[in-house]
């Protein structure tokens, strides 16, 4: 979970990097809208994971 919070800082500050120093485009300020959406789908995704993982050792354990 921690080298998901590293990777994706560090995607972030890219990204906002070349929406708002780099880019001419008036559209670079929907950066603030996806970049967030898109790290709270993936946060999810690797928690259902997570827990996936966690049940299904535990079911292995019990002989079920």
């Amino acid at each position: 979970m921690f080298l998901y919070l590293a990777v994706s800082s560090i995607f972030s500050g890219f990204a906002y990097y070349d929406a708002f120093f780099r880019s001419k485009s008036s559209t670079a300020a929907l950066t603030l809208v996806f970049i967030p959406f898109y790290q709270w789908l993936a946060i999810a995704l690797l928690l259902l994971l997570c827990l996936g993982i966690r049940r299904g050792r535990r079911s292995v354990g019990n002989g079920c």
